[in-house]
C-alpha cells in the first residue's frame, strides 16, 4: 500500500488478501474489517509523508500534462520530480529501506513539492474588490443550495460543498458577464478575472477554480 501512495496511482487491486481465510482448508470469506482498516491507516500514513506529497504532485502534473496545459515551468518542474521521487523509492526498494534514504534527497523532495504547488496554482488574479463590494462581485453567483438544503451562501463567500457547485459558480459568472452590457463599468468582475475564470473551466481544472474563488 505504501509502494501504491509513492508511485502516485489511483488504486490497487486487493485480491482476497483482506478477506478472512480459513488455516485449515484455506477457505475465502468476507472481508476482514481488520484488514481494511490497517490498509487505511498504511495509506494514510504513507499519504501524509514527504514522498507521499510528492507523489500527488507528482500525479496532478502528470494528469495536467496529458491535458496539455502545463506551463514551461511546471514541465520542468515535472520532470525533476519525477527524477527525484525515483531515486528515494529505489532506496526504499532496497535491504535497509527507509533508513538509509538521504536527509538532502527527502529536502529536495520537499522543495519540489513546493514548486510543483506553486508551478500549478493558478495565476494571480486582479485584486478582489473590497469586503465592502466583494457581495456585488459575486452577487451573479449567489445563491446556491449547499448540499444539505436551501442554506445560501454570506456575502462575499459562496457555501461551496463540491466540484459541481465550483464550475456551476464559473459558468454563471462567466453567463453573468457575457450578458451584462458594461459589465465592467458596473465593477461586477475585470475581464481579466473573466478570461481566467474561462481558461480554467475549459481546462478542467477544478482546483484552480476552488482556490481563485476562496483566494
Amino acid at each position: 500500500m505504501r509502494d501504491a501512495v509513492f508511485l502516485g496511482i489511483g488504486g490497487v487491486g486487493i485480491g482476497t488478501s483482506l478477506h478472512f481465510r480459513d488455516e485449515v482448508t484455506g477457505a475465502i470469506g468476507e472481508i476482514d474489517p481488520a484488514k481494511v482498516r490497517a490498509a487505511l491507516d498504511f495509506r494514510k500514513k504513507a499519504s501524509e509523508s514527504v514522498e507521499g506529497i510528492a507523489a500527488a504532485q507528482l500525479a496532478r502534473l502528470d494528469w495536467r500534462y496529458a491535458e496539455e496545459t502545463l506551463t514551461p515551468q511546471a514541465e520542468k518542474v515535472r520532470h525533476l520530480l519525477f527524477d527525484a521521487l525515483s531515486q528515494v523509492c529505489r532506496v526504499l526498494d532496497g535491504a535497509a529501506g527507509v533508513k538509509n534514504v538521504p536527509d538532502s534527497a527527502i529536502e529536495m523532495l520537499k522543495r519540489l513539492s513546493a514548486e510543483a504547488q506553486e508551478a500549478l496554482s493558478p495565476p494571480k488574479a486582479p485584486a478582489a474588490p473590497a469586503d465592502a463590494t466583494r457581495s456585488r462581485y459575486l452577487s451573479f453567483a449567489v445563491p446556491l443550495e449547499a448540499d444539505t438544503g436551501a442554506e445560501l451562501a454570506k456575502p462575499g463567500r459562496l457555501a461551496l460543498r463540491s466540484d459541481d457547485l465550483v464550475e456551476e459558480w464559473a459558468r454563471r459568472a462567466l453567463a453573468a458577464s457575457e450578458a451584462a452590457a458594461g459589465a465592467r463599468s458596473l465593477g461586477l468582475m475585470d475581464p481579466e478575472m473573466v478570461e481566467h475564470i474561462r481558461t480554467l473551466l475549459q481546462a478542467g481544472d477544478r482546483d484552480g477554480l476552488r482556490l481563485l474563488y476562496l483566494r
